[in-house]
């Protein structure tokens, strides 16, 4: 079953906005988590010397790393097979 499927939503148009939004908010709430994370085991000189554009890089692969076993514990725990739901492709 299917992540907007589950929710209520069953036109391709809804599953995509509802799947879209599921996946942005995985990635804002991820990196600022990562960013919470590496402020209190690092410290603000550490973040000042690692730069923006190097944190918000780390960030993206990290957060990317981790959405695997995230999609693994939701479909062995919910049985939830894709999370966006699109015409074109499915994640």
């Amino acid at each position: 079953m299917d992540l907007p499927y589950l929710l209520g939503f069953r036109d391709y148009l809804w599953s995509s906005v509802c799947g879209g939004v599921v996946v942005l908010g995985y990635f804002v709430f991820g990196t600022l988590a990562f960013y919470l994370w590496i402020l209190r085991i690092k410290g603000k000189e550490f973040l000042a010397r690692w730069g923006m554009v190097r944190f918000l890089i780390t960030a993206a692969l990290f957060v990317t790393m981790l959405s695997l076993p995230a999609k693994m514990f939701l479909r062995l725990a919910f049985n939830i097979k894709y999370v966006w739901v699109t015409p074109w492709f499915n994640i």
